[in-house]
């Protein structure tokens, strides 16, 4: 390398580190990181020497489904283990799947006809209830897909965007405490 380009290479070495500085300088700091909204996940469970409900481990799984899926979506929300920490309580009321029958069609073909026959569909619900601790409030959601999982991930869907939409009065329950 001869003498006139080190330092010419050394002079737009400087020069470019003192442009990205005055960037970053120019740029808008962020603002904090709100604050993420606790959801605590459960289900009722029989007590020891109560009678276990048929439903229970549906129920049981679907908590774990839930959670898995509110666990996903760490921007807005955070699964807390106790009521205590939570800012809003999540109860699984049940799950249920329902089951059409199957459909023939006649489809009308050239030199003939043809028969088509669908299988029977399939659509999951999971319902849920939401309240807020220490307030007198509840609301109900129902998600829905084709298995249990894609229905945990619609009212997962759900309870977020309800979450975004009631950020400010959550954080202002906090702030009275």
């Amino acid at each position: 390398m001869n003498t006139v380009a080190r330092p010419m290479i050394l002079l737009v070495a400087v020069v470019a580190v003192a442009l990205l500085g005055v960037t970053a300088a120019a740029l808008p700091q962020q603002k904090p990181p709100k604050r993420l909204i606790r959801l605590y996940v459960f289900t009722q469970v029989a007590k020891l020497g109560d009678f276990v409900g048929f439903d229970q481990k549906p129920r049981l799984d679907s908590v774990k489904d839930l959670r898995y899926e509110l666990g996903l979506r760490n921007l807005t929300v955070q699964v807390v283990d106790t009521l205590e920490q939570a800012d809003v309580a999540i109860e699984v009321l049940g799950r249920e799947q329902v089951e059409h029958g199957a459909v023939a069609v006649a489809l009308p073909l050239y030199g003939g006809s043809a028969m088509a026959v669908a299988t029977p569909s399939r659509k999951s619900f999971l319902t849920v209830r939401l309240t807020v601790p220490g307030r007198d409030y509840t609301t109900g959601i129902v998600g829905g897909g084709k298995y249990f999982g894609d229905a945990a991930f619609e009212a997962g869907r759900m309870i977020e965007r309800w979450a975004k939409d009631n950020y400010d009065t959550l954080v202002q329950k906090e702030e009275k405490k």
